[in-house]
């Protein structure tokens, strides 16, 4: 009896314990069901919320891409919550699937929002990625690259550090920029394909990839949103991915090593450079010109000078190899680049080579130029054997210096005319003095600034020079003759021809006796006479004109029209 009683209390405290158990697990199962039910409900209406505002706009595009982005992450995280610790459902018969379907419903919309929010955002986002390093476009509704609307590299504006450092070349910032760019997004396209083709993949591939395309952080994530990803990037679509990108990248880098190697060195601006120069014809910039005209020719010889002082420099700086042997070796810092191009997956060693071989062609077209540049008569470049570069002629050093020195004369300046209008001067002596400073000027540029120049333009030079100081020396002299003239009613003539003989001898005590001769005829022809045909028909005024020149003969026919020819 007392047997029977032990054996039948065993199965009772069992059932109890059971009961107990069962009670407490299904407190907790209450517990965990009411969390997992707000999670649910709070994750379907933001889905719905989500699908209200996308059906209110027209495009995707119209949706800032952030926004997008923070919902593809919360999306990620709601997954991560849902697919937590769900075994509060073995207390809880009436949540099996035998009985309820809440769970498979909620999955599958689940499931369908997790593809539009985080797969397609993330998609799209790497394409985009792509597209801003390359210059790729993508298309408006799809986001997908265009191949067939090829890719274009946005060229730097700031050309200010040309011919300085290569790697400070913007063109080369620019590719290291997108090798850099490229190098992050093959590690997310990696990881991609580890989603894609693996259900182990591991979870920091995941964090990494979306912390590159969303660029949030997030805690390591289980198998729910792995298997996701999984399952809704089969290995044709993630292919097709690469591709895409695959394309886009090597198109923008050819389009920037394009523009890198237009610019490479000193090579590309050394030929610009040349190329300018052999336009110019030296003779052409020394056609004496008017008053009005000579600003232009100050211009155009400022502007020579540039060029030709611009190209010294380049032609200093370094041996100039890739004009003369375009097989020889790349300079290291585009091998570094090239390297760094050899080792990331999305663009390898065909890029390399491809890139390689470009900059050899390059230098090829450069020597072919050079060369014919050397070939042309009168070239101003020539190849220094010994030191292995390019080196400026003799005459083009001696037509940069000269032209260099005639710039900074005095005579040169726009403003040291004024014409001939009759001024108020209280003395002829700073009139006088200008006249003399001129023609000082005049003879220490002959024999200092003229010499610079190549032989065979010194004539074209010393005739331009001239005509420039002539026509300073005739204003100076002009205002000199015409001022106060209206004070001599009884005889300006007389006023007029000792002014004309006194800046003369001023010119001519200073050195230039030519240039006072011609000054003299000058002014007779065109100030003097003109003051004798006014003052003809009074007699007294013509005869106190012959009486003030008698202190002077005449010179033959400077009142009858037949004025002395200029020197």
């Amino acid at each position: 009896m007392i047997r029977r009683r032990h054996w039948q209390r065993g199965p009772r405290l069992i059932a109890g314990a059971l009961l107990v158990a069962w009670a407490i697990g299904l407190a907790w199962a209450t517990v965990q069901l009411s969390t997992w039910r707000e999670d649910v409900t709070q994750v379907l209406l933001q889905l719905r919320a989500d699908d209200l505002l996308r059906s209110s706009v027209r495009d995707r595009d119209q949706v800032h891409p952030d926004w997008h982005r923070r919902r593809a992450v919360e999306l990620l995280a709601a997954v991560e919550r849902l697919q937590g610790n769900t075994g509060w459902k073995a207390f809880m018969p009436g949540a099996w699937r035998v009985f309820d379907d809440l769970e498979p419903r909620a999955a599958e919309r689940i499931d369908a929002a997790f593809a539009q929010r985080v797969v397609e955002t993330l998609r799209r986002e790497l394409e985009s990625r792509a597209a801003d390093l390359s210059g790729a476009r993508v298309h408006p509704a799809s986001g997908e690259i265009i191949p067939a609307a090829g890719c274009r590299a946005a060229v730097p504006a700031d050309a200010r550090s040309r011919g300085a450092n290569p790697r400070e070349l913007p063109e080369y910032v620019a590719v290291l920029r997108m090798v850099d760019g490229s190098r992050e997004l093959g590690r997310a396209m990696q990881a991609l394909a580890s989603l894609s083709q693996s259900q182990d993949a591991r979870a920091d591939e995941l964090q990494m990839l979306i912390r590159y395309a969303f660029g949030a952080d997030m805690p390591a994530p289980r198998h729910g949103s792995l298997a996701r990803l999984h399952a809704q990037l089969p290995a044709d679509t993630t292919e097709a991915l690469a591709r895409r990108i695959h394309w886009a990248l090597h198109c923008g880098l050819d389009q920037r090593m394009t523009a890198l190697h237009a610019r490479w060195g000193d090579g590309a601006e050394l030929l610009s450079l040349e190329d300018r120069i052999a336009q110019v014809h030296p003779a052409d910039l020394f056609v004496p010109v008017s008053g009005a005209e000579l600003p232009g020719a100050i211009t155009r010889m400022r502007e020579v000078a540039a060029l030709l002082a611009r190209q010294e420099a380049l032609l200093a700086r370094a041996p100039q190899d890739a004009l003369h042997a375009p097989e020889g070796p790349l300079d290291p810092a585009l091998e570094s680049l090239l390297r760094q191009v050899h080792d990331i997956p999305l663009l390898g060693p065909e890029a390399a080579e491809r890139q390689r071989a470009q900059a050899h062609a390059l230098r090829s077209q450069w020597k072919q130029r050079i060369d014919a540049h050397l070939a042309r008569p009168g070239a101003g470049l020539a190849w220094h054997t010994r030191e292995q570069r390019l080196v400026p002629t003799p005459q083009r050093l001696a037509l940069r210096r000269g032209v260099e020195r005639l710039l900074r004369e005095p005579f040169m300046t726009a403003e040291a005319g004024g014409g001939t209008q009759a001024v108020a001067i209280s003395s002829p002596a700073p009139v006088l003095d200008d006249l003399t400073a001129l023609a000082g000027n005049r003879t220490q540029f002959m024999r200092e600034g003229l010499p610079l120049f190549p032989p065979a333009l010194r004539p074209a030079v010393a005739r331009f020079a001239d005509e420039r100081i002539a026509q300073l020396a005739f204003d100076q002299a002009g205002r000199f003759v015409a001022a106060g003239l209206q004070d001599f009613p009884a005889d300006p003539g007389a006023l007029a021809w000792s002014r004309i003989r006194t800046a003369e001898a001023v010119v001519s005590n200073a050195g230039a006796a030519a240039l006072a001769r011609r000054l003299r005829v000058r002014l007779e022809r065109e100030m003097l006479q003109p003051i004798l045909q006014a003052t003809a028909p009074f007699g007294p005024a013509a005869g106190g004109m012959t009486q003030a020149m008698g202190a002077g003969p005449a010179p033959p026919g400077a009142f009858q029209g037949g004025l002395a020819s200029p020197d």
